[in-house]
């Protein structure tokens, strides 16, 4: 297997090798002149056919209205990881363990750490998944997804019953 091509293919990005060794492992591919052809071009192609994946295969509605997409956005616009408690209670999941399971699907790319937060693998997915100009359908439009973050963060502290906090007291 040419290495010039591999380096070609990976855009000189160690993530993506990282990636690609990954999807190996789990897979047991052996990487041949053929498969070689056949891997993506870059990081951006990387991510795009990662999540082509999770999303035609995981969903059974369409992609942007699941489940997995709904926490994606909510991962991307957190300016720090997310507890999986407060996850839970933005996506609306009554059990625990079905919030487990979409992060479980996950899991590649936003993995939950000993610290019970949802993290994103790489800075260079969230920024893939910001730009409207990536060639994917796979976007979070931030001005969207703040809004929702904002209005669901309103909703569990006016559920939390502190005074002041409703906007009838307001």
């Amino acid at each position: 297997v040419s290495l010039d091509k591999l380096v070609e293919k990976s855009e000189g990005l160690f993530i993506y090798a990282r990636l690609l060794a990954e999807t190996i492992d789990e897979g047991s591919e052996i990487i041949t002149e053929k498969t070689l052809d056949d891997l993506p071009n870059g990081i951006d192609e990387y991510y795009e056919q990662q999540f082509n994946r999770i999303f035609n295969i995981e969903c059974n509605t369409e992609w942007y209205d699941c489940m997995e997409w709904k926490v994606v956005g909510f991962i991307v616009v957190a300016e720090e990881p997310l507890h999986m408690e407060f996850l839970q209670q933005l996506t609306g999941v009554s059990k625990t363990q079905a919030l487990k399971e979409v992060i479980k699907k996950l899991s590649r790319f936003f993995p939950e750490y000993n610290d019970k937060r949802v993290h994103t693998y790489h800075k260079s997915l969230a920024d893939w998944l910001k730009r409207d100009d990536n060639g994917s359908d796979f976007y979070v439009d931030l001005n969207e997804q703040e809004k929702i973050f904002a209005e669901k963060c309103w909703d569990i502290l006016n559920d939390c019953k502190i005074p002041g906090s409703t906007a009838a007291d307001q």
